[in-house]
Formats: C-alpha cells, sequence, structure tokens
C-alpha cells in the first residue's frame, strides 16, 4: 500500500503538463528554475572536464584541504541538467 505523500505525488505528475513535451522542451524548462539558494560568499565555481566527462568544483577559498566530497544528483543524467542544485552543492563545499 502507498503512502499518502507517494499517491499525491503520483497524481501531480500525472495532471503536470511539464513531460508531456519533448526531452528539448523539458529540459529548457527545467533549466530556468532558479538555482537553490545562490552561491555563498567565498566559493568558487569552475567547469573543467576530468577524463571526458564535464564536471564542476565548488571550493571554500578559506580552506585548503587535499579531501574531496564527491556528489552525484540523481536523475541529473536523464535531462542532462546538473543547475539545479548548484546552490546546495556550493553550501556543501562552505560547511565542509
Amino acid at each position: 500500500m502507498s503512502s499518502l505523500q507517494a499517491s499525491t505525488m503520483r497524481t501531480m505528475i500525472k495532471k503536470s503538463n511539464l513531460w508531456n513535451h519533448s526531452l528539448d522542451e523539458i529540459r529548457k524548462t527545467m533549466e530556468a528554475i532558479p538555482d537553490s539558494g545562490g552561491i555563498p560568499e567565498g566559493i568558487t565555481v569552475e567547469k573543467v572536464t576530468l577524463n571526458g566527462i564535464a564536471v564542476e568544483t565548488f571550493r571554500h577559498a578559506a580552506k585548503k584541504s587535499e579531501r574531496v566530497v564527491l556528489y552525484f544528483h540523481g536523475g541529473g543524467f536523464c535531462l542532462g541538467i546538473y543547475t539545479a542544485n548548484r546552490g546546495f552543492v556550493a553550501q556543501l563545499a562552505k560547511e565542509t
């Protein structure tokens, strides 16, 4: 038996018009959503390529470390969009 939350989400998704479009249209719509909170002061974002894969690095200017946090956002490779969680990842970089 599904939870009320799961049933509600399924209903909302079914009634949503977003998914009744081409992949390019869905990507444009998703990319227009503002990032989740912006980039905090002291965090630098750099787009780089590692072994042929485009990635973004988030670094805290005041914290020098050889350690890294590798963050994979689920679903990003499905739509090809990884901008939506920049604010969250930037805050993670600031706090760690």
